[in-house]
């Protein structure tokens, strides 16, 4: 989940990034890298702009308010550190499912 929130603000924040420039700024290997990147693309949280840029889709600004809200969440009531190892493993297609929940129903999953 942080490498992904991680990527998405970036993104956000830089708007028509490169991709070698997006993996220096979140400071992740180039095979991680890819992984996440190539989720991110297919499944529409992130388009090529014109060359070799990207930007946030509507689906990825949507996923990146989702996925603030969890760290929110975690955060506030003290459990980032029970938690936050789960997402670092967790599989990409586990945070795809976030996408789908509403706010309410993320955060019953922690409380």
């Amino acid at each position: 989940m942080e490498i992904i929130k991680e990527m998405l603000r970036i993104i956000h924040e830089e708007d028509n990034i490169k991709k070698t420039r997006l993996m220096h700024k979140a400071y992740i290997d180039w095979k991680n890298f890819n992984r996440y990147f190539d989720f991110l693309l297919k499944d529409n949280f992130i388009d090529c702009t014109s060359g070799d840029c990207y930007r946030l889709t509507e689906n990825g600004k949507d996923l990146l308010r989702k996925l603030e809200d969890v760290d929110g969440v975690l955060n506030k009531n003290g459990n980032f550190k029970v938690f936050s190892f789960i997402f670092i493993y967790w599989p990409v297609s586990i945070i795809a499912e976030l996408v789908s929940f509403d706010f309410q129903t993320v955060q019953s999953l922690f409380l």
